[in-house]
């Protein structure tokens, strides 16, 4: 003969929390970092897969650089000069678009410092968003700034050439 034993509503109670805490916990997680998840669901959609991994194609966000510069600064796009062609027996792509990442983290942290904002342990792309909070910077180039930033650096070695003197080009228009 079996006996059937009811659990008390303190253990169905528990029961529940135990099969729901985690689902919760995750959606909070989720509520909490949404426009992070919302940047990277946009970058999704630039995501190239192959034998290597999973990576996301440069080209792909020079483009969406491009179209951020443009409907902001369309005259200095349009006007841009390129004189990376000085350079190009000496330097690679590569170190052209290097050297355009190290004046911007330079140019920022100066802007920082100049401000008085406490440089420490912070990355370029947060003290551009700092300097435009403190209208240091415009909001619009700290945008700006903060795109070509992300440009700079997922930046590969075999960057071409045509690609660095568009990045040089962006900078420019700064």
């Amino acid at each position: 003969m079996f006996i059937q034993i009811h659990p008390s509503p303190f253990e169905l109670l528990v029961n529940l929390i135990e099969v729901v805490i985690w689902p919760l916990t995750l959606l909070a997680i989720l509520f909490y970092f949404r426009r992070s998840f919302q940047e990277i669901f946009k970058r999704m959609g630039s995501l190239k897969v192959d034998s290597s991994g999973i990576a996301m194609t440069f080209e792909k966000l020079l483009e969406e650089t491009k179209d951020k510069f443009k409907k902001t600064k369309p005259e200095a796009v349009a006007k841009g000069n390129i004189d990376l062609q000085q350079h190009s027996d000496i330097r690679t792509p590569f170190e052209q678009v290097m050297d355009i990442k190290v004046l911007m983290e330079n140019s920022l942290f100066e802007l920082a410092e100049e401000a008085q904002l406490d440089t420490q342990g912070k990355t370029p792309v947060l003290l551009a968003h700092e300097l435009a909070r403190k209208n240091v910077i415009s909001h619009e180039n700290s945008e700006l700034m903060r795109s070509l930033l992300i440009l700079v650096n997922s930046a590969k070695p075999d960057i071409s050439r045509r690609q660095a003197e568009e990045i040089n080009v962006l900078y420019k228009a700064i």
